[in-house]
């Protein structure tokens, strides 16, 4: 039998006795990046084009600039007065971004503007405010390049009103005319924060990467940096390639792949990105710019040299959003081409949205992970169904079973495991919700996706909570807490051994680490007992009456004397 290598589960929900998912499971819900649009081509959702005397708007005609599209909003901004979109409506909840691309005209001034409440007031966007709103995914500045769109994104929340009515945004003129076009207006949801690849440093296991020939290497002395201390100098030798390995897929919602790039004058070559176990590359060029932008635009590679400029690609839009990304960098022509990069991300264009069922009704969500954390939420989750094990070829381990960036991975490999009194061929994984969550009727869906090898059997199942499935109500633990003020600062060796007082065959426990150690022996209670940690330092089968049970534990007490903390154990029956 062969087994695959890796699955991923990134989000469960359900509307509505108990989940149980096997190892051979890859799912997630769909991410939506819905909007309220306020402005495309027209006014949408209630709006209307605004502004106060003399100011003007309109919308475009002939050769106008439009962002997308057929229009957009032309605005005459003077005398400090102002023009743009009246909006007149709160921010939908989780919709707290205002959002909106902007043009201005060359040799025009005036201010980037918002009003809100029933007084209409009026916030400028500046640089004093400027932790608040960006420009093109930056701290916004109000010396933005004219004659060129631009994005720009208000937190709402950041400025503390999200739920004031948002009056209008536009821009506020000069002492003269200021000239500008905004299009595409709409409530977004916030961004997450970006998965960093590159800052200064290679970031969350990235290195340098370089074929034969060609060089990557941190920069030094005046070389240019577009933020912080350091960039990634490149040297791309003829048809070579080099750049930042990543070897990582993008966490969900953050499809977008973004550098900074900057070539030397007089260079060629090209922009590339590499994919999949056979490092697929794709070369960015304009047969493929639909999918990749250049300082917001459609991508091109006669952009200017000697200037940084911001890089994004459109995973999803590749059809790679749940590929391996291998590297980024860039391929030498036929001579040695010389470029920097820097500040490179996975980021996002909005933060996933939940899905309603597709059936009618009014439904209420119920269950719902992320797997954002760094490892298994104890409120939500137990390794294994009622009981440890899982049936099949292969044993049932935590060491199978990792949380990381938003992804639950479920690992499947020929590795001899001893689970129980039985000894396995295989190592796997399985958890469920038993003990932890359940209802009896309702809506469940998870997006899967797994290898397809034979001998793999992928589940997605609703498990009965009594009968030979296990009692809900039967538990039972115990609690251990060491103090270490007394062990020495390096811990060499810790191993927990206790005896078995009194048991039969059948009994079947697992020792975990718990989450707190500050609980009390005297106050301690089945409410306010601490949470444990779902993934067990080992589970034991079949012992009897006055055999002794010995656990490695050196790693954890040694973490756990360097925090100052004591070690503190739960011993779970797991029937």
């Amino acid at each position: 039998m062969r087994m695959f290598d890796k699955n991923v589960l990134k989000k469960i929900l359900s509307w509505a006795t108990c989940l149980c998912l096997s190892w051979t499971l890859l799912g997630w819900t769909q991410t939506s990046k819905a909007s309220l649009v306020l402005f495309d081509d027209d006014v949408q959702n209630g709006t209307l084009l605004w502004s106060s005397s003399p100011s003007l708007t309109d919308y475009t005609t002939g050769t106008d600039p439009v962002a997308a599209g057929t229009h957009a909003i032309a605005m005459e901004a003077t005398n400090w007065t102002q023009a743009g979109l009246k909006i007149q409506q709160v921010a939908p909840a989780g919709h707290t971004i205002l959002q909106a691309r902007i043009y201005r005209v060359s040799g025009s001034g005036g201010t980037l503007m918002f009003r809100y409440g029933s007084s209409w007031l009026k916030v400028n966007l500046t640089d004093a405010n400027n932790d608040k709103w960006t420009l093109d995914g930056q701290p916004g500045t109000s010396s933005y390049t004219p004659d060129t769109w631009h994005t720009i994104q208000i937190d709402l929340a950041a400025f503390g009103i999200e739920n004031q009515t948002i009056v209008a945004v536009g821009v506020q003129g000069p002492s003269t005319t200021g000239y500008f076009f905004m299009d595409e207006v709409s409530f977004e949801t916030p961004m997450a924060p970006p998965y960093v690849l590159f800052d200064d440093n290679t970031q969350n296991g990235t290195a340098l990467w370089e074929q034969s020939s060609s060089i990557s290497e941190l920069s030094y002395g005046t070389d240019p940096v577009a933020s912080g201390t350091h960039s990634i100098a490149i040297e791309a030798a003829s048809w070579s390639q080099a750049g930042l390995a990543i070897s990582k897929t993008a966490p969900v919602g953050q499809t977008i792949l973004e550098a900074k790039i900057y070539r030397v004058s007089g260079s060629g070559g090209s922009i590339v990105f590499r994919y999949g176990s056979s490092w697929l590359a794709v070369t960015l060029s304009s047969s493929n710019n639909d999918k990749w932008t250049l300082d917001g635009q459609p991508g091109i590679t006669s952009y200017t040299p000697d200037t940084w400029h911001t890089l994004q690609i459109d995973l999803e839009a590749f059809g790679l959003a749940n590929e391996n990304i291998k590297a980024i960098g860039f391929k030498g022509s036929s001579t040695t081409a010389y470029y920097f990069m820097d500040d490179v991300a996975f980021v996002g264009t909005g933060a996933p949205t939940a899905i309603e069922p597709p059936i009618a009704g009014n439904w209420t969500l119920t269950f719902e992970d992320d797997f954002d954390g760094t490892s298994l939420d104890p409120d939500k989750w137990k390794l294994g169904e009622h009981w440890l094990g899982i049936n099949g070829l292969a044993g049932n381990t935590p060491e199978n079973i990792a949380v990381e960036n938003g992804n639950l991975k479920m690992t499947a490999e020929k590795k001899t495991t001893v689970f129980g009194t039985a000894t396995y061929n295989y190592a796997t994984g399985e958890i469920s919700t038993f003990q932890k969550f359940k209802q009896a009727y309702g809506y469940y869906e998870a997006r899967i996706k797994y290898d397809a090898a034979q001998g793999v059997w992928p589940a997605f199942w609703l498990m009965p909570d009594r009968g030979s499935y296990g009692w809900v109500d039967y538990r039972r633990q115990a609690l251990l807490k060491f103090n270490l003020d007394s062990v020495a600062q390096t811990v060499s060796s810790a191993v927990l051994k206790f005896k078995v007082a009194n048991a039969t065959t059948s009994s079947n426990i697992s020792v975990h680490r718990t989450l707190t150690s500050d609980w009390s022996e005297s106050t301690v209670n089945w409410n306010n007992k601490p949470q444990f940690d779902p993934q067990w330092f080992a589970q034991v089968s079949g012992k009897v009456t006055g055999d002794w049970v010995e656990i490695d534990v050196t790693d954890y007490v040694q973490a756990q004397k360097s925090a100052g903390n004591a070690a503190s154990f739960a011993v779970v029956d797991t029937f």
